[in-house]
C-alpha cells in the first residue's frame, strides 16, 4: 500500500520571526558603521545563495545549449537581483545616517565639521550605489536585448520580416553605441520599445517565446531608464555638496 503524505498548507505552516531587538541592533551598528556590510548575516546568505548557484551552473552537464541558456539566465537574474538588494540596503544606510547626522544638527542650530564630514561621506556613498545598481541594470537591459535577438533569429513567422530586421538592426545599433558611450539610455530604450510593437504587429501569438523575451527586455529596459533619470539626479547633489566642502 503507496503511503499517504499529508501536504502542509498555509493554515498548519508558521514562519519564525525576525528578532526585533537583534535587527534594530544590526541596523544601528550598520548606519553607525561598527558593522560593516559584507559580515551582516543576511548579506552572508545571500552571497552563499550566489556562490552556490554560479557552482551549480558549472556543475551540471546540460541535456541541450538552450537548458544551459535558461539556467544561466535564471542564475543571472538571482544574482542581479541580490546585488541590487545589497545596494537598496546600502541607500538604506546612507540615508538614515544622513537623517541621524542633520536632524539634531538643525534642531540645534549647529553643525559641526565632523558632522559634514560624515554626511558627505555618505552622500558620496548614496552616489556611488545609485550608479552601481544603474550600471548593473543597463548590463541587464543589454542581455535581455540579445536573449530577444536571438528569439527572433528562431521565430519563423517574424525572422525574415523586413520590417522586424529594419528595426532589429536599428535597435542593435543603438545598444552597441549605447556601450560605447556615444548615446543616453533614452535611445536603446526608444528603439525597443518600436522593435517591440512591431513584434507585436507581425507575431499572433501571444504565448511565443519571442513575445515573453520582448516583454522581459522591455521591463529590463524600463528599469535602466528610470535608475538613469535618478542617477542623474543623485550626480547633481553630490556635485553640490563637493563643492561645498
Amino acid at each position: 500500500m503507496a503511503k499517504q503524505v499529508k501536504f502542509a498548507t498555509t493554515d498548519s505552516v508558521k514562519y519564525s520571526e525576525a528578532d526585533d531587538e537583534r535587527v534594530n541592533f544590526d541596523a544601528q551598528q550598520l548606519v553607525n558603521g561598527e558593522l560593516k556590510l559584507e559580515n551582516y548575516q543576511p548579506i552572508r546568505e545571500l552571497e552563499k545563495i550566489k556562490f552556490e548557484g554560479d557552482q551549480a551552473i558549472q556543475m551540471t552537464n546540460f541535456s541541450t545549449p538552450q537548458e544551459k541558456k535558461m539556467a544561466e539566465s535564471l542564475q543571472r537574474n538571482t544574482n542581479g537581483w541580490i546585488d541590487t538588494a545589497k545596494d537598496v540596503l546600502t541607500a538604506v544606510i546612507d540615508v538614515c545616517g544622513l537623517v541621524q547626522i542633520w536632524g539634531p544638527a538643525i534642531n540645534a542650530g549647529i553643525l559641526k565639521p565632523d558632522d559634514v564630514t560624515r554626511a558627505t561621506h555618505h552622500v558620496i556613498s548614496l552616489g556611488e550605489t545609485l550608479k552601481r545598481t544603474y550600471d548593473r541594470a543597463c548590463d541587464n537591459a543589454v542581455k535581455n536585448s540579445d536573449e530577444l535577438f536571438l528569439a527572433i533569429e528562431s521565430n519563423d513567422n517574424i525572422s525574415k520580416n523586413s520590417t522586424v530586421q529594419t528595426a532589429v538592426k536599428q535597435h542593435r545599433n543603438d545598444v552597441k553605441e549605447f556601450q560605447q558611450g556615444k548615446v543616453s539610455v533614452d535611445v536603446p530604450y526608444q528603439s525597443h520599445a518600436k522593435l517591440r510593437q512591431t513584434i507585436k504587429q507581425v507575431e499572433p501569438n501571444q504565448q511565443s517565446n519571442v513575445h515573453k523575451k520582448a516583454e522581459e527586455s522591455s521591463r529590463a529596459w524600463d528599469l535602466a531608464k528610470a535608475l538613469g533619470t535618478i542617477v542623474l539626479a543623485a550626480g547633481i547633489i553630490v556635485g553640490m555638496v563637493l563643492l561645498k566642502r
